[in-house]
This record gives C-alpha cells, structure tokens and sequence, in this order.
C-alpha cells in the first residue's frame, strides 16, 4: 500500500501536478513493473484513476487549477484544503 503524498503550497501542487502526470504516463505502459509503479501513485475507481495526493495550499487558484484540470486522472476534491 501507499502512503499518500502531500503536495503544499503553490511549488508542491505545480511539481506535485507534474510528477503524477508523468507518474500516469509512465504507468499506462504495458509492462507488468510499470503497472504497479500506477497502482503506487493511483488508486483506481468508478470515476477513474485518482491520485493518492493531499494538496494544500493557502490560496485556492492553483489547487483549483489542478483540481479541475482536464486529463485521464484526476485529484479527489475530499482532499483538498485552502484557506478561502
């Protein structure tokens, strides 16, 4: 099992958001390794992969932006903070 990964502040949520698209397209390929390397970072649904990510941040924009940014994985908005 996992353990989840926090992204804080503005520099985490970019760089978290970079990691975990690279992490997804790295996952997708066909071999076994890979496949388990995406069930490390990923945890899959009914609404599709999700990252095992907390993102924090004291302002909402760029957890916004990732939270809602089109892509074949996506963030689970429950873990999330701000301050609004």
């Amino acid at each position: 099992m996992a353990v989840p990964f926090i992204q804080l502040g503005q520099c985490g949520n970019q760089v978290g958001e970079a990691l975990f698209e690279r992490m997804f397209q790295e996952g997708c390929k066909a071999s076994p390794g890979h496949q388990a390397m995406l069930s490390y970072f990923f945890h899959e649904s009914p609404k599709g992969n999700i990252a095992k990510a907390f993102l924090i941040d004291m302002e909402p924009k760029v957890v916004n932006k990732n939270l809602n940014m089109q892509r074949p994985w996506r963030y689970n908005k429950d873990y999330s903070v701000v301050q609004e």
